[in-house]
């Protein structure tokens, strides 16, 4: 038996103090555990996380030793009763997720009256007011279920002949399926810009055919005007869409986030989650292309989820990527001071092996940006590993000798990052060629530095511009051109 890749394990440790005691409860019912009794191993492993507020692989791995130990059972019987709480340990969570998701239990039970020809309960159940769906507030899920129950009551309105009702009902529908279709239009063409932002081949895209042959931005302008919360999760969609693929960001942006960021909205969890990331990845898709004016509303974006929780720091910050993005876009935004505490408070949120070069990395940047060179070449050479494998790191060490005007030492540093790559078998493929790309470069620039010759900095800025591969810093590369230059 793996304990490390334990499933049980894996599950448990997620369990807070209620969720053992009502697990404990679920393990006595004769109707989930079939007459099969589980007290006594659940006992061991509670025992065992009560005393350690946790249960990790070392812990558990205990466990399975004692229960060995006392209670006289092979590792193979061991395996399959295991295996078995394994089982009723998912379907506890199953059970606790769907008890908070009253829409979907009445579906069901509307379901099973109408197969029944149970009419009087179906109406007693059915408690659906359409006029107060506001689809930003409801999941995908709770969308599908409710267009899903509505056929159940048209069905039940034309049965009394009740057709006025029974149409209107219907028309509602649509519209929330058309709200869907739309909302669906208006992502994928985002994703469809952003893939021909990247020359991504694409094929043939009906997306793209739809929204090249209908009027998107007439229809939408009808459907704002129905001032119908059935829309108003299409029309955060929709704005982004204009913001992004059309570069209307002047006549969207601020209407996008006066209904995003309202305090009085209350959005769905997957729309809070899934839409602030799109957001997010748009607005970066737009600054990389140069368009600063996203920066600004990016930064506010990352404030806002740490200010209001809207993120959980024990499981996103310990993502490397994550944890860069808040520092580029600060530094980006010149909010410098928040980079420093945010660098200073979060730090120890990632795993331990990868800490160091992240800080290292975030410092760097932090004092490069405010031109702190000495402080920023200090950071890295009072690394306590004393090899770097990072290759952003050795390109900020050779821009940090050339903007300290240690000139000397940047060739001797450019000789022994050349051989460190060739004989490094650690650093990624890419790393290697992006570093050497640069050093191509960065000792053209030296040469201009130490024998200045006019048409030689027109050819090397040239040489910049009409390169067909993306230069790493090449625009910081084409700055120091043009200030010996002048």
């Amino acid at each position: 038996m793996s304990i490390n890749d334990s499933k049980l394990l894996r599950i448990i440790s997620t369990f807070s103090q209620k969720d053992w005691k009502e697990f404990s409860y679920y393990l006595k019912s004769p109707y989930f555990v079939r007459g099969r009794d589980y007290t006594n191993l659940y006992q061991y492993i509670y025992k065992a996380y009560k005393s350690n507020a946790r249960i990790d692989s070392k812990i558990f791995s205990n466990i399975i030793s004692k229960i060995i130990l006392n209670e006289n059972i092979d590792k193979s019987s061991l395996q399959s009763r295991l295996y078995e709480l394994t089982t009723l340990a998912v379907n506890f969570l199953k059970q606790k997720l769907s008890e908070k998701n009253e829409l979907e239990r009445n579906y069901y039970i509307l379901r099973h009256f109408s197969d029944y020809l149970l009419f009087k309960d179906f109406d007693a159940a059915y408690n659906i007011n359409f006029d107060d769906i506001t689809t930003s507030e409801l999941t995908i899920e709770e969308r599908q279920i409710i267009s899903n129950i509505l056929p159940y009551k048209i069905s039940r309105e034309l049965l009394h002949k009740r057709y006025n009702t029974a149409f209107d009902l219907f028309h509602k529908r649509s519209l929330l399926e058309i709200s869907r279709i739309l909302e669906s239009v208006c992502y994928e063409g985002i994703e469809s810009y952003k893939l021909k932002s990247m020359n991504a081949e694409q094929g043939f895209n009906p997306i793209n055919e739809i929204i090249n042959n209908i009027d998107l931005q007439k229809i939408m302008k009808d459907i704002i005007k129905t001032n119908s919360p059935v829309f108003s999760r299409l029309i955060l969609y929709y704005y982004l869409y204009e913001i992004i693929v059309n570069d209307k960001g002047k006549e969207y942006l601020g209407k996008l986030e006066s209904l995003y960021f309202n305090p009085n909205s209350n959005h769905a969890s997957d729309l809070k989650e899934y839409f602030s990331i799109l957001i997010k990845e748009c607005y970066q898709l737009k600054i990389n292309q140069g368009d600063d004016s996203h920066i600004k509303p990016l930064f506010r974006m990352y404030i806002n989820e740490l200010i209001n929780g809207k993120i959980n720091n024990r499981i996103i910050l310990h993502r490397e990527q994550i944890f860069d993005n808040y520092v580029a876009t600060g530094l980006k935004a010149e909010e410098f001071e928040f980079v420093r505490n945010f660098i200073n408070d979060n730090i120890d949120s990632l795993p331990k092996d990868k800490r160091e070069e992240v800080y290292i990395l975030s410092m760097v940047r932090l004092y490069f940006a405010i031109k702190e060179y000495k402080k920023a070449l200090n950071v890295i050479e009072n690394r306590k590993k004393r090899k770097i494998q990072n290759g952003l790191i050795l390109r900020f060490k050779m821009r940090l000798f050339y903007e300290l005007s240690m000139l000397e030492e940047a060739f001797l540093e450019v000789d022994r990052i050349k051989h460190f790559i060739k004989n490094n078998k650690i650093m990624r493929s890419d790393e290697k060629k992006k570093t050497l790309l640069f050093i191509t470069h960065y000792l053209k620039l030296l040469k201009l530095k130490t024998s200045p010759e006019l048409k030689t900095y027109d050819d090397f800025i040239v040489g910049l511009n009409k390169s067909k591969v993306m230069i790493p810093s090449g625009d910081w590369l084409k700055l120091k051109a043009e200030e010996l230059k002048r």
